[in-house]
């Protein structure tokens, strides 16, 4: 359907909408339309689950070892003998952990990632926690002696292992770690649209990202030259739920917001950068939302994982994330009365 279809489509339905007022008979005015304007190169990036690792060294002397995860990522940097600073061994030796007499050392920390779910419900007074081990072989940090790992533990009160002021000293001097966050996603111009209305699919800008000319990333996390961050690469959404996945659509980046019906009429449908769809069919019925009557659209944000070991060029760390947001829509129809 051309810009111009979907203008006169939209005065119809204007039309007909003002025809209640005059009403002898009742009637329903829908447009049809394909519903689905998936670009061809539009494509959905491949995405782990799995924890993923690399290296980098902003000096010759220092070594930093990076992680990502669903829920985050970080690093764990320090130098080598004839560095500038201490070496890892020497580091951890101030704060009174002897990597030479254990294996780990582990630690709570209240900070948990956003979104987290627990895996099973616990019983009696506690918390979750995020349990971190950071497991260490010889002196300094490599490719495969240095590691941080993390799950979650539920302990009762006072139970958990808080680290120690010397403790946190040194280990926010070579660690660091990020949140890749859960956002919320909108539809627009309306959030409950009209069956027959095109409506554009984006996320959310809010204080735990940085948001600038449709780019979505987290704040920079800088350790020991190194800088991490995620970025919002990608959504793929599903308008009308997971029972319809023929229906999905994708866009690049993180969607593009519109504020009036007009401005979203005339953007080329083409854009990768616009995640437009078009409801065939009320959600009566639909299944979502607490009375079954909403789409419980599913967007999923692939975010990407970057680094910079301090000479300007932006790496990527493995394969992107991904992020699952379910958004229940209320789509309507205009009813109308045909006159004679």
């Amino acid at each position: 359907m051309t810009r111009h279809d979907r203008t006169l489509s939209r005065i119809l339905a204007t039309a007909l909408a003002t025809a209640l007022f005059a009403g002898l008979a009742s009637g329903t005015a829908q447009a049809g339309h394909s519903g689905n304007f998936e670009a061809a190169s539009n494509q959905a990036p491949p995405s782990t689950s799995a924890p993923q690792y690399d290296t980098a060294k902003p000096t010759p002397t220092r070594t930093c070892r990076m992680y990502g995860s669903a829920s985050g990522y970080g690093m764990l940097c320090s130098d080598g003998p004839g560095g500038a600073g201490l070496t890892l061994a020497a580091l951890l030796l101030t704060a009174g952990l002897d990597f030479s007499t254990m294996d780990e050392f582990c630690w709570d920390d209240p900070d948990l990632p956003d979104g987290f779910q627990p895996a099973a419900s616990q019983s009696g007074p506690g918390r979750w926690w995020l349990h971190t081990c950071l497991s260490f072989d010889g002196n300094v940090v490599s490719r495969t002696t240095a590691r941080l790992a993390y799950e979650f533990d539920f302990h009762a009160p006072d139970t958990e292992r808080r680290l120690t002021a010397s403790e946190s000293a040194v280990l926010e001097s070579i660690t660091g770690r990020g949140q890749i966050p859960f956002l919320q996603v909108q539809t627009s111009p309306i959030s409950s649209p009209r069956v027959g209305q095109d409506v554009a699919f984006s996320m959310l800008c809010d204080s735990k990202v940085q948001c600038s000319g449709g780019r979505v990333a987290t704040p920079p996390l800088t350790v020991g030259g190194v800088t991490m961050h995620a970025e919002l690469v990608h959504l793929r959404v599903l308008p009308e739920g997971p029972a319809r996945p023929e229906k999905e659509i994708n866009c690049v980046g993180a969607g593009r917001s519109f504020a009036t019906a007009e401005a979203l009429d005339q953007h080329p449908d083409g854009d990768p950068t616009v995640c437009r769809y078009r409801y065939e069919r009320s959600s009566k019925d639909a299944g979502g939302g607490t009375s079954g009557d909403r789409y419980p659209a599913v967007v999923i944000a692939f975010w990407q994982i970057y680094y910079d070991q301090g000479d300007g060029v932006k790496r990527k760390l493995g394969l992107p994330y991904e992020k699952s947001t379910t958004n229940q829509i209320r789509v309507t129809e205009v009813q109308t009365l045909v006159v004679s």
